[in-house]
């Protein structure tokens, strides 16, 4: 920013519940990688108090594959 030609604005955006919304089918549809390793990194669920829950919608936010998910599918 402390440069002549640098941009004048910084934008910040939070989209709300992101990770938690992201659609299983329209990955598979829409995103060019092996169906089924992608299959099991959206199934794999999450571990909660001991418990583990499947996931039928969403990316976990701690997953290591779902930033990259997320942003596949924002730039569709």
């Amino acid at each position: 920013m402390c440069q002549k030609n640098s941009s004048r604005w910084i934008l910040e955006a939070d989209i709300k519940a992101c990770f938690d919304n992201i659609n299983h089918q329209w990955l598979t549809d829409n995103i060019q990688t092996v169906k089924r390793m992608l299959k099991q990194w959206l199934g794999c669920g999450f571990i909660g108090k001991g418990i583990s829950y499947n996931t039928a919608k969403g990316t976990s936010q701690g997953g290591i594959i779902s930033p990259t998910l997320m942003l596949l599918t924002l730039a569709a």
